[in-house]
């Protein structure tokens, strides 16, 4: 019996010890929205800020850039920079992004959505309850893959338990009822904790995407383009031609990409066999 107490005593500590830091990522996540669950939202955000709950922030700045004449862009979806100096934030961003070269437009946009200006917007946003921390997010999800692996192990180790006793003609039911008890706990005592926290705006951030789309001082060129990115381009604009380009390059890359993988799949085709 000492082999079915000594990995049942492990495995209760396994099993509180990754429930208990699954729970504290949980609580870090929603600490914000748990220190103020009733609250509205504060003023109106500034159209950079929209861009960045929408998802859409460095669709944005290509078109804040261009606008201002600070790129140039290709029928084929190029852009380059046209000019370097006295330039804002975030049209710094983007250029940064282009570089001396030029760039693909789609390819430009999501570069700047991951250049140190967005991450510090990001975090402005995360201390105003209006975005979750995207490293928390992942430690989270770290945390319940580990829970994950413990609850495996305990299974397994309920086995061998198993086994052990059922070989010395012990009683089966002791290790079955007390792995199954700690698997059920478990799980009881974590449902809300495992699996991976999805979306990166909080409610109030929700809330305030909602009432800016329903707003009609979001209505122009450069508020569809913060809600909805290149598609709230209008039919004619500088760019929609070139977007439209880069987008199927984007398309036809993914394509390629997935034939390739099928290929590494089925052995290289004949020369697999």
């Amino acid at each position: 019996m000492w082999v079915f107490a000594v990995l049942f005593a492990v495995s209760s500590v396994a099993c509180l010890a990754a429930v208990l830091f699954t729970r504290s990522t949980f609580e870090a996540v929603y600490r914000v929205e748990r220190a103020a669950p009733d609250a509205q939202p504060q003023g109106t955000p500034t159209l950079y800020e929209l861009a960045c709950l929408s998802g859409h922030l460095g669709e944005l700045a290509v078109c804040q850039l261009h606008r201002r004449r600070g790129l140039t862009a290709t029928p084929a979806g190029r852009v380059g920079p046209r000019r370097t100096r006295g330039v804002k934030t975030f049209d710094a961003a983007v250029l940064a992004a282009i570089g001396p070269a030029g760039g693909d437009l789609i390819k430009v946009a999501k570069e700047v959505g991951r250049r140190p200006e967005a991450k510090a917007l990001r975090r402005k946003l995360v201390a105003r309850g209006l975005m979750r921390d995207e490293r928390l997010i992942a430690r989270h999800d770290r945390a319940t893959v580990w829970a994950s692996a413990a609850c495996v192990l305990t299974v397994l180790a309920g086995l061998v338990s198993l086994g052990v006793v059922v070989s010395r003609h012990g009683n089966a039911l002791i290790p079955l009822g007390a792995f199954a008890l700690l698997i059920g706990l478990m799980v009881l005592s974590g449902r809300r904790l495992f699996g991976s926290i999805r979306g990166d705006r909080t409610p109030l951030g929700d809330r305030v995407v909602e009432l800016a789309d329903a707003d009609p001082r979001w209505r122009d060129e450069l508020g569809q383009v913060a809600l909805e990115g290149y598609w709230g381009l209008p039919p004619g604009h500088p760019l929609r031609r070139p977007w439209e380009a880069s987008r199927a390059r984007e398309a036809a890359e993914e394509r390629a990409r997935a034939a390739e993988m099928d290929h590494a799949n089925n052995g290289g085709g004949n020369g697999g066999i």
